[in-house]
């Protein structure tokens, strides 16, 4: 498991942000859909607000290229 202040591989914290960027463009629409079950529901707001969260803490630390 990695510790808060683990600073990832600039090549590393890209993909990563990249696939959590995807997740939160796929299960956004679901947190606010009518269609999806709310159960479902549920799950994806919590898998948007993890995404968030692991994103921020990526792009607070400059860990994304680009960033200071």
């Amino acid at each position: 498991m990695r510790g808060a202040d683990h600073r990832w591989h600039p090549d590393d914290a890209e993909v990563l942000a990249a696939y959590l960027r995807a997740v939160v463009n796929v299960y956004e629409p679901w947190t606010e859909s009518d269609v999806v079950e709310p159960q479902e529901r549920i799950r994806a707001q919590y898998r948007v607000g993890q995404a968030r969260e692991q994103l921020a803490r990526i792009e607070d630390h400059g860990q994304i290229r680009g960033q200071p």
